[in-house]
């Protein structure tokens, strides 16, 4: 006889929630921490920095931020298997450490993912301006394709996670089977130098500081995993598909990653690594047009189904944490309405976009695209290492006390503590010494916010008011819904999108 408690293949476990529980699963949920990571954005902006640093050695440095990457996912998905919850970390903290630290790992948060859709189409924006000049085609500055970017945005996200899953499938595939096929050109037709397996030999890397330097420029290139997390309460079996969502991103673009990273490399010729990094274009465009000719316009299109699929990946993340903060209290009620038809967190999309125009544009104009660009990439990557951290601090706690029967050296010891010394290594790195100006005052735009949080802290307890500390605490409960005979199974993959 069946378990009542365990769902049967016509039935699947759904969170109670305001919004749209069990819309999506396992591959939605998938999708959603691949295209965060944005394979093609990811790597392709960052890769003729990692040749700078590490010389031919891009994928040993990839591999080495991987396996640092795939201890973090790991340490992640102990909570997220325990505590499904659209307030992701915010849940997480305020569960296995205290609320106080809950709200400020939910604030930190909110320097990270509503800043990714600004920075990235400003910076994309750059690139096209530049390459439709080289090109004799004609003017786009780079706000045109901001522009763009956001409306494209602002349409997808309000429509529903489901919506926004569909044209995350259909863009994220894309951009992946694209990525992979340059790369794998490269390895089959290799520049001067030949086919090798030099890139992944220590050795020849210029120096052991160009390689963890190489390391910390990976970290950039493979984050993003942590973002299924939020959307727990909108996927079917999140304690299921979340972790699996969330290491499963993260093993499939590092290799991914490094195989395209290689086959970059071996294309553009290792005996050739000074004019990579010296390319005034974007190395993956000029390996296309030497590899597909006209049809080099596929890594073109790659780098902005990757910028489109990011931004609504990281609208979708940090709209839910927004909500989920309200919904306990911790925010203003304001972020916790909720469509009516399309059950999304509407107000909190609606700021993010606010957001989105104002440091897009505003900070674009002041500094510059790229300037702007690396500047707010350097806050959140410091975010980010302070995030993780605390992470890994609840994941021993909670499993040494709450949950000890289940307690698991490697899991909840071993792989945090190492993570942890990982990113605290790599942020050290990071500003000491201090990159040069502009990009030298990340860290105080992080020490400022973090001032504004704790401030905030302060005055709701001045005022007395915490009762949000109660529902902070509180992982979103579940029910069994039985699949209507429409559904033949629940982890079906998403058609194509449909308006």
């Amino acid at each position: 006889m069946d378990n009542p408690s365990t769902p049967s293949r016509d039935e699947f476990m759904v969170a109670e929630t305001d919004l749209r529980g069990g819309a999506i699963g396992l591959p939605g949920a998938m999708m959603q921490a691949i295209t965060d990571i944005a394979p093609a954005l990811g790597l392709w902006f960052v890769v003729q920095f990692l040749g700078g640093v590490a010389g031919i050695t891009s994928p040993l440095v990839l591999g080495i931020g991987w396996v640092i990457l795939l201890l973090e996912a790991t340490s992640l998905v102990q909570l997220a298997k325990h505590l499904p919850s659209a307030g992701g970390y915010f849940t997480y903290l305020s569960r296995t450490i205290h609320p106080r630290v809950g709200f400020m790992a939910g604030w930190l948060y909110f320097i990270y993912q509503p800043m990714c859709p600004p920075i990235n189409p400003v910076f994309l924006g750059l690139i096209l301006e530049d390459t439709f000049k080289q090109q004799h085609w004609f003017n786009f500055p780079w706000w045109a394709f901001f522009l763009i970017a956001v409306a494209f945005l602002a349409f997808v996200s309000y429509r529903g996670i489901k919506f926004s899953a569909e044209w995350l499938i259909g863009l994220g595939v894309s951009e992946i089977v694209i990525v992979l096929a340059l790369g794998i050109w490269g390895l089959a037709d290799p520049g001067r130098g030949g086919f090798s397996f030099a890139p992944f030999n220590p050795s020849s890397a210029p120096s052991v500081h160009g390689i963890y330097l190489g390391v910390i420029g990976s970290l950039l290139v493979l984050v993003g995993f942590e973002s299924a997390a939020p959307i727990a309460e909108e996927t079917r079996n999140p304690k299921r598909n979340i972790p699996i969502a969330i290491l499963g991103s993260v093993i499939i673009l590092g290799i991914l990653q490094m195989i395209s990273s290689w086959g970059l490399t071996i294309g553009w010729g290792t005996k050739d690594i000074h004019s990579f990094v010296t390319s005034v274009e974007i190395p993956p465009f000029v390996l296309a047009r030497r590899y597909w000719g006209g049809a080099w316009v596929l890594a073109l299109l790659a780098l902005v189904n990757s910028c489109l699929a990011l931004s609504v990946a990281c609208t979708n993340a940090s709209t839910r944490v927004a909500y989920s903060m309200a919904k306990s209290g911790a925010l203003p009620p304001f972020f916790a309405k909720v469509h009516p038809k399309y059950k999304t967190p509407v107000n909190a999309i609606t700021v993010q976009m606010i957001i989105m125009v104002a440091v897009g544009l505003g900070v674009g104009f002041w500094i510059g695209p790229d300037e702007e660009y690396f500047t707010i990439a350097l806050a959140f990557t410091l975010a980010l290492v302070l995030i993780y951290t605390l992470g890994n601090i609840g994941v021993i706690r909670f499993f040494r006390t709450e949950m000890r029967r289940e307690f698991n050296w490697f899991l909840h010891l071993f792989c945090p503590v190492v993570a942890t010394g990982a990113v605290l290594f790599v942020g050290y790195k990071s500003v000491i010494p201090l990159p040069p100006q502009p990009i030298k005052y990340a860290p105080v735009v992080l020490g400022v916010w973090i001032l504004i949080g704790g401030a905030v802290l302060i005055y709701l307890r001045w005022r007395g008011r915490e009762t949000w500390m109660i529902g902070a605490v509180k992982e979103a409960t579940e029910h069994v819904e039985q699949v209507g005979p429409q559904v033949s199974d629940i982890d079906k993959e998403i058609g194509p999108p449909s308006s």
